[in-house]
């Protein structure tokens, strides 16, 4: 084989590996980024899709690679705690269709994205607002032990309640934050030291078993 013949394989390889490899991670990471904003169109537009759920799960389930996966993982609890109540309200449709568990992100970001939630849902179409009322009506009551203005799943209607009751919400929030911050700063420690003693048991299993 002529030397220009082995040239023009060898570069087609590394193209072809390269093609290969950009499919395998940054395409797979562009359609998880892709498939999160579209659930965030539909959800602020009123129209909730949980087949996006489905989709996504896919994708970071199936990942060809698992730093994929876990690449899809992270971007999802990043785009939650992201500080955007339209953003929290999309991950937790997404990631957590169990709404009880959200409060294990942290009540000191729970409760006041939360409230946020609250005082913008009357900006969004009926079925968008409802789902951020009922986010906060299941997180709050758990989070804080208080229930001002929620009804089950539904939070004060009238627009004097309403603003009498976020008011008290701010106003707990604001007395009770550091509080909240020192619990959720000891439930960490507590779940990291549970995780070394894990590690550290199974560190002693694989030393015996040497």
């Amino acid at each position: 084989m002529k030397k220009s013949a082995i040239i023009k394989t060898v570069a087609a390889l590394i193209v072809l590996s390269a093609g290969t490899w950009l499919y395998l991670t940054e395409f797979q990471k562009y359609r998880i980024r892709a498939l999160v904003e579209q659930a965030r169109a539909e959800l602020v537009s009123g129209r909730r899709n949980y087949s996006r759920f489905d989709a996504l799960n896919e994708l970071i389930v199936n990942a060809t690679l698992p730093s994929v996966g876990k690449y899809g993982e992270r971007y999802l609890y990043d785009y939650s705690q992201s500080g955007n109540p339209e953003k929290f309200a999309t991950g937790i449709m997404l990631d957590r269709p169990d709404l009880r568990r959200a409060n294990g992100m942290g009540r000191s970001y729970t409760i006041p994205i939360s409230i946020m939630l609250l005082e913008d849902a009357k900006r969004y179409p009926p079925a968008t607002g409802s789902f951020m009322e009922e986010i906060a009506c299941t997180l709050l009551p758990k989070a804080a032990g208080m229930s001002f203005g929620i009804e089950g799943l539904r939070f004060a209607e009238a627009a004097d309640e309403r603003a009498a009751a976020l008011q008290r919400w701010r106003e707990w929030y604001e007395v009770n934050k550091h509080a909240v911050l020192e619990d959720d700063l000891r439930r960490k420690a507590a779940v990291d030291a549970h995780i070394d003693k894990q590690k550290k048991f199974l560190e002693g299993l694989n030393d015996l078993g040497r």
